[in-house]
């Protein structure tokens, strides 16, 4: 037996896949950045791994989004990582002193309002 009834169709995926606004927003809240100057890529790699430490909460892989090797070539040896706190940006900062050379990196501007921006592949 077939059945006749009308059943509502499925509402378009933009109206109902939530990933681009909370991936917007969420990067939005990570707007306390500092930028570093290294011209070691090693001690990227490391300064990469401290900010995901540091990131207590949330999405700990979004601070150090866009400090890949072409984007710190890009950017003359400098990478800027974003945090949801001063806290969090203060522990980065704590730990990069504690663990890594000083002489090896030097930290060029620090922001309270610069929000992360999401990253392609």
């Amino acid at each position: 037996m077939r059945d006749n009834r009308c059943s509502e169709p499925e509402p378009a995926s933009w109206l109902t896949d939530k990933s681009n606004v909370t991936v917007n927003d969420t990067h939005r809240e990570f707007h306390y950045s500092v930028t570093i100057q290294t011209d070691d890529l090693a001690l990227l790699g490391c300064l990469r791994a401290l900010s995901q430490h540091a990131q207590a909460t949330g999405n700990a892989r979004i601070p150090w989004g866009g400090t890949k090797k072409q984007d710190w070539e890009r950017d003359r040896h400098h990478a800027t990582f974003h945090f949801t706190s001063t806290t969090y940006r203060d522990d980065f900062l704590h730990h990069a002193r504690r663990l890594l050379p000083e002489k090896m990196w030097r930290v060029t501007e620090q922001s309270d309002d610069d929000p992360a921006s999401p990253q392609t592949a």
